[in-house]
């Protein structure tokens, strides 16, 4: 079954997908979808089909959605603790202001 891991100096993490039931399958992903601007979706992917392909093809849109949803999250709160280490220089050179 496809999977994928992450690892980074501070945690690995192992993403799999074999614990999905067949009502978690879809080859529409939460991530990877159109734009909310788009009315008609062109490039819609069909529907799944219950082979072996087409539920490898669904496990692996879960597998990107789990995916971007991790790394978007990282992406966050590198962010904010990057935020947090500039306030900290602020307030400490004396611009109080903020």
């Amino acid at each position: 079954m496809p999977s994928a891991q992450y690892i980074s100096p501070d945690q690995e993490l192992l993403f799999k997908t074999n614990q999905l039931d067949t009502s978690q399958l879809s080859t529409i992903g939460i991530t990877s979808g159109p734009s909310e601007y788009v009315k008609i979706d062109r490039d819609q992917p069909s529907e799944a089909k219950d082979t072996f392909y087409g539920k490898l093809r669904c496990k692996i849109t879960n597998l990107q959605d789990q995916l971007n949803i991790f790394l978007t999250e990282q992406m966050g709160k590198e962010k904010n603790d990057k935020d947090i280490v500039e306030l900290e220089k602020k307030l400490l050179d004396g611009n109080d202001d903020e």
